[in-house]
């Protein structure tokens, strides 16, 4: 299908959008002669003759330029790398401005800070980039602005190495980030300098903080929070539990602001200018009505722009309806498909890294969707456009646009969909936000002069909310949609299916594309699969300073040794952050056998998740308990019915898929005895044994426990070991390692711990077998396939860092 000539800038954009991608997403560059040698044909091309060649030779032109511009966000400046790398571990003295408003969490909040200072031990080190710093706890006494003092470790970003995770090292790098840092509390950091710079930022995050605390003051806590959210983008106070619930009821998107909240401030002012209007009809006769609302109401929309924090969906959704008043201005109407892809061009113009915020490609998205798709779905209703409840059919058919535009993008980005998404939709947009953002902003002017009447406008829109939070809570009971996530062809044919309703011009042609998409998704997705011919596949992933294996027996049988999880309390969520993305994006639906060694967070937290998210058949324990987490484990299974199995030394050996697993410790003694209530200890120790291959798995038990086993040496030799403790040095017994002989060792630990993990004496010990190491803080997820008997396994890591 030809692009007609309505939409002359959708070939420059798509150019622009693949040269940014092939960078991005690909990690391909062209080479920097590429840019001159295409300006060159292009200048040849500009006679009227060569019109084709002409607008060829600027998409490639394009393209180049989204190509080229990538490459130095892409690969940052090496003499700060290496400074990095030098100082990796060392406490540093770091003084700098903090770029823009703090950003709260519901623990703590992030600080974005240009260093102009660093110091080690007297020593005065040049500057590096921008950094993030973590604060663990305490309240934000700082703004745009301040210089601020405070010691710790500077950290390049970093992934995993883990399916599925988010890109942490890209989304850095394409926001200037060149290191992380962290202090335990707001108490850790010292103002030098209160509003050195950037002053017209900081007068509107002073504002902004003035006005949650009257919000806060105004209102309980639940409905203040979500009032924050919703007009000055703060949403620190909102519990994760009620954000949960938003997500799973598809209007997550709605305590964002975005550009959804500037059209509803926009329309509200427009109709306070049209009935200000007819207040006093003499003006029209002088003045364009629609030219002065917009005059009249660009500056008032920039102000909110700058009190909820400038954000960028925020400055595009401005950025348009700037586009539209200089139509009017300029006495042109623009149709609103090419507005929404100038906006698009000029913004990956400007900032080509916006292609890969979440929020621009959502925000696009679903304004993309509802421009294309909500006239399609109201053609059947044109007979009922007199009657009163038509707007309730449009209401529900921009809510269907929206919904179908975005599933996909949702469901990658997310990892879930809910079946209620279309109810919640046209219940909650409504109240919150028609109803309480517009009373709300209404009460922002009159905070200072007229504070009761505010508190009126907010009592208002903390009852909406309220009301909101009712229909949530009830409409989270319902089910979620299976978990479906795409890959990279199901997006592309979702955008192609967008894009050709949008170049079609008959309905009939454009409900062929919107029927045509999901039943080309449904028959890939139902395909044959080719499966790889194997006895046994061991995924040991990369979930930091924790362990979680996942093996796959020859019958596609799953089983998941431990989750991983966070050391503290207040740390990642590492089963919801990485384990379970993981597991989707290996194409695991349900867990057959779930197995913890021992329940300390660093093995259990991620097991707890995937008991609470997935299906499983069934838990195997040795039956040492531990802690609050365990018992909610416990909970998790219960509710679910899943049979727990106690696993221990002396118990019958099992075998699953002809894979047998023998049992060697802890023993129904050891658990009843407390080895001084270290957890460790009572860790479950089995081999599995399929063919040629066997795998020792040991938990966190230390020397005495290794030096026990020993007893039977018969029992431990095999292929593979999980090596005890993430290679502590207090659990090395020589003979333990000795009576292994490992070809391969695996050891879960994260990159540059505080630990010191792995120990030398460890590594030292594995070497002197002759065993091949492996570890996920340099090595990621590292993925063997045992093959039929006589062949050699297959081991597949990424092996980015020596050794």
């Amino acid at each position: 299908m030809a692009v007609p000539r309505s939409r002359p800038l959708l070939l420059p954009l798509c150019a622009l959008i693949a040269g940014i991608a092939v960078a991005g997403s690909y990690g391909y560059f062209l080479p920097g002669y590429s840019l001159p040698l295409i300006l060159a044909v292009t200048a040849l091309t500009i006679f009227p003759s060569a019109n084709k060649l002409f607008l060829a030779a600027v998409y490639i032109l394009l393209f180049i330029c989204g190509n080229l511009v990538m490459k130095p966000i892409l690969k940052p400046d090496m003499e700060s790398l290496s400074l990095l790398e030098r100082y990796d571990s060392r406490q540093l003295l770091i003084e700098g401005v903090i770029q823009r408003r703090p950003e709260a969490k519901e623990e703590g909040f992030r600080l974005l800070i240009r260093p102009d200072h660093l110091f080690y031990e007297g020593e005065k080190l040049f500057p590096v980039g921008l950094v993030m710093l973590r604060a663990g706890s305490g309240k934000i006494r700082f703004a745009t602005g301040d210089r601020i003092r405070f010691v710790g470790k500077l950290r390049s970003p970093r992934n995993f190495g883990t399916p599925g995770e988010f890109n942490a090292e890209r989304y850095y790098a394409l926001k200037g980030i060149i290191a992380t840092s962290f202090v335990k509390s707001a108490d850790s950091l010292v103002i030098i300098d209160s509003g050195s710079k950037y002053s017209f930022q900081r007068y509107f995050d002073n504002k902004a903080n003035k006005i949650g605390n009257f919000i806060m003051a105004s209102l309980p806590p639940v409905e203040g929070g979500i009032l924050k959210a919703l007009l000055i983008g703060d949403v620190s106070d909102i519990s994760q539990e009620l954000k949960d619930s938003y997500s799973r009821t598809g209007v997550n998107h709605i305590l964002s602001i975005s550009g959804f909240h500037v059209g509803i401030i926009a329309l509200a002012l427009f109709q306070i200018w049209f009935v200000l209007s007819r207040l006093f009809p003499s003006i029209l006769l002088y003045l364009n009505l629609r030219r002065l609302v917009y005059a009249a109401s660009f500056p008032l929309i920039l102000y909110y722009m700058f009190l909820s924090g400038a954000a960028p969906a925020t400055v595009r959704s401005v950025l348009m309806l700037g586009f539209l008043a200089a139509g009017l201005l300029l006495e042109r109407e623009f149709d609103h498909i090419n507005s929404l892809i100038l906006a698009a061009l000029v913004l990956l113009l400007m900032n080509p890294e916006n292609l890969y915020d979440i929020s621009f490609q959502l925000s696009f998205t679903a304004l993309w969707g509802i421009m294309v798709l909500t006239p399609l779905f109201m053609t059947p209703f044109k007979a009922l456009k007199e009657r009163r409840w038509y707007g309730i059919l449009q209401l529900l058919a921009v809510s269907l646009a929206a919904i179908s535009a975005t599933l996909l993008p949702m469901a990658l980005y997310f990892q879930q969909s809910s079946l209620t998404g279309l109810a919640s939709n046209l219940f909650v947009v409504p109240l919150l936000g028609y109803g309480a953002v517009i009373a709300g902003i209404s009460a922002i002017p009159l905070i200072e002069i007229l504070p009761q009447v505010a508190s009126l406008f907010l009592n208002l829109a903390g009852f909406l909310a309220a009301l909101s939070n009712t229909i949530i809570a009830a409409l989270d009971h319902l089910p979620l949609l299976p978990v479906f996530i795409p890959t990279e062809v199901d997006i592309l044919i979702s955008f192609g299916a967008l894009l050709f309703i949008t170049l079609a011009e008959k309905d009939n042609v454009k409900w062929g594309g919107v029927l045509t998409a999901p039943i080309l998704l449904i028959t890939l997705h139902n395909l044959p699969q080719a499966r790889d011919s194997f006895l046994l596949r061991v995924d040991f992933l990369s979930v930091g300073q924790g362990e979680s294996t996942l093996i796959t027996f020859s019958d596609q049988k799953k089983m998941l040794i431990d989750g991983g999880g966070a050391l503290h309390e207040n740390g990642t969520d590492v089963g919801k952050r990485l384990l379970l993305p993981a597991l989707r994006t290996l194409g695991v639906k349900r867990i057959d056998y779930l197995v913890l060694s021992h329940p300390h967070p660093d093995h259990m937290q991620g097991v707890t998740a995937v008991a609470e998210s997935m299906a499983v058949g069934e838990f195997w324990e040795s039956g040492a308990a531990g802690g609050e987490e365990y018992n909610r484990l416990k909970r998790a299974l219960s509710v679910r019915n899943v049979p727990v199995k106690r696993v221990y030394a002396g118990v019958s050996p099992v075998i699953l898929s002809g894979v047998s697993f023998t049992f060697l410790h802890p023993s129904p003694a050891d658990i009843d005895s407390d080895h001084g209530f270290d957890l460790n200890d009572d860790s479950l120790v089995f081999r599995l044994e399929s063919g040629g291959f066997s795998a020792l798995f040991t938990g966190d038990i230390g020397y005495q426990e290794e030096k026990k086993l020993t007893a039977e040496p018969g029992l431990l030799k095999s292929t593979l070991l999980k090596v005890p403790h993430h290679g502590s040095r207090h659990s090395v017994y020589p003979e333990f390692f000795r009576a292994v002989s490992p070809q391969f060792a695996l050891i879960g630990a994260g990159y540059r711990n505080s630990f010191g993990l792995p120990s030398s004496a460890a590594l030292k010990e594995l070497q002197s077998v002759g065993s091949e190491i492996y570890r996920t803080d340099y090595d990621g997820t590292v993925t063997i396939k045992i093959l039929p008997e006589g062949k050699s396994p297959l081991i597949s890591a990424r092996k980015r860092h020596l050794h």
